[in-house]
């Protein structure tokens, strides 16, 4: 006789999709309709400590909820928000692993170009700023010591006179030519 492994629906990691997560439960739900109950659970709910429980009607009439107590690692997809959530001891969102990044889109043509705004108005001009106070006047420096004057120096000789020299050529103006004029020797 062959033996077969039949798991067992509320042991699984990834759980069926629940409508939503509620505190609150839903007044008409259909038989089969799963939630995540709030962390402050009211009503029907409030009573069987159902906080964090996944809660399912197994009998529209009445209705009767039963509820599945979710492991760490439980992850349910909530259709109201559109997300996974993750049990690690309370339901937290839950992002999974990134896929790889899809291909760039095409550029958008330019818009037009806006018209231009007014000119804002002119701002007053701030006041002046008061004079700063006149610094005090520094101290006077201490005069230098006066130097030693120097000896005086010998007189030198009077040198001889040179002999006279050759009488130069003899020059005239000319006014034409603003030039001086003069005649070989």
């Amino acid at each position: 006789m062959s033996q077969y492994r039949v798991p067992v629906y509320e042991f699984f990691p990834w759980q069926a999709a629940v409508k939503d997560i509620l505190n609150d439960p839903p007044v008409t739900p259909l038989k089969g309709d799963r939630y995540i109950v709030g962390t402050s659970p009211t009503g029907a709910w409030g009573t069987a400590s159902a906080a964090n429980k996944i809660a399912y009607c197994s009998n529209a009439t009445g209705p009767v909820w039963s509820y599945d107590t979710p492991t760490e690692g439980f992850i349910a997809w909530v259709n109201d928000v559109d997300q996974y959530w993750k049990f690690n001891g309370t339901w937290t969102e839950y992002l999974g692993q990134q896929g790889p990044q899809g291909n760039q889109g095409n550029q958008g043509t330019q818009g037009d170009q806006g018209d231009q705004g007014d000119q804002g108005a002119k701002g007053d001009q701030g006041d002046q700023g008061d004079q700063g106070a006149k610094g005090d006047q520094g101290d006077q420096g201490d005069q230098g010591d006066k130097g030693d004057q120097g000896d005086q120096g010998n007189q030198g000789n009077q040198g001889d006179q040179g002999p006279q020299g050759p009488q130069g050529p003899q020059a005239d103006y000319d006014a034409d030519y603003k030039c001086l004029m003069i005649e070989a020797v």
